[in-house]
């Protein structure tokens, strides 16, 4: 989509709702029926059993707690999908509970790849509940899918809760 130079005006000219229109459309807006808010969603997944060696994709509730640019489904309940190719800032937490010997793993995980962006390995930790955070930049294009992957050696199943979120920083076309 191409950028419209938006025309020159003098003393005394009357904006025209045409003139407007290129100011709000190419200049401030993203273009994707949002406005000027930029494409973002965040979702929470309540506490749910991780079981022992197993990698488990977090399921988030049936609602978003926000969502500006249908990203999050409750037909897909595992993912944020990006609408807008660009430049994103990705947020996670998780926190596990019962449980504090072996490791606790966590991963951003794009199109449900075998190479996952790692935000903590943490070995017989002496806390509980233990919380990971992350925050990643990524240029990812439209389509593009993310979950959040976990992971843990204690030996019996835990029981485990977390958020992300997608906010679109800039556009890479």
């Amino acid at each position: 989509m191409a950028y419209v130079t938006p025309g020159t005006v003098a003393a005394g000219d009357v904006a025209t709702a045409a003139a407007w229109n290129v100011i709000t459309n190419d200049v401030i807006s993203f273009r994707d029926g949002t406005g000027i808010v930029p494409p973002s969603a965040s979702v929470a997944a309540a506490n749910q059993a991780i079981a022992n060696g197993t990698n488990t994709d977090l399921t988030f509730g049936s609602t978003a707690t926000w969502d500006t640019n249908t990203m999050f489904s409750s037909g897909s309940p595992t993912r944020i999908t990006i609408k807008t190719t660009g430049i994103y800032i990705i947020s996670t937490q998780v926190k596990f509970f019962n449980g504090t010997t072996g490791f606790r793993y966590g991963a951003l995980v794009v199109n449900a790849s075998t190479t996952y962006v790692q935000f903590d390995l943490l070995t017989n930790t002496t806390l509980d509940p233990f919380e990971i955070t992350s925050s990643e930049q990524l240029v990812l294009t439209a389509n593009d899918f993310l979950t959040l992957r976990l992971y843990h050696t204690q030996g019996t199943s835990l029981s485990a809760s977390g958020r992300m979120s997608a906010t679109l920083l800039g556009r890479t076309t």
